[in-house]
């Protein structure tokens, strides 16, 4: 499963890490029912995109607004090679 991110500028009155914590956990109890319900015993992860984010947002020498196109949005190019690193990192188990 995809965690989204958040809009650079927030979105109706929460911030970035407001929007990015509510959304990791939407996805993992959505997750977690999915696995629970279907009786097959399966383990859905959930890639921690938004978390990604938060970490940039924080922590990082990289610009947080370089991560999105103009719109606030969508990902730029850095910004699709971080999402697409945390899906390859979910998949592999690292």
């Amino acid at each position: 499963m995809f965690q989204t991110w958040g809009r650079r500028d927030g979105l109706g009155g929460l911030t970035f890490p407001e929007i990015a914590r509510i959304s990791y956990e939407r996805y993992r109890s959505t997750a977690d029912y999915i696995a629970s319900s279907s009786g097959l015993g399966i383990n859905m992860q959930v890639a921690p995109i938004g978390q990604a984010f938060e970490s940039v947002y924080n922590n990082s020498d990289i610009p947080f607004a370089g991560l999105y196109r103009q719109d606030g949005s969508h990902l730029s190019r850095t910004g699709n090679y971080l999402a697409s690193a945390c899906v390859a990192g979910t998949i592999m188990g690292s």
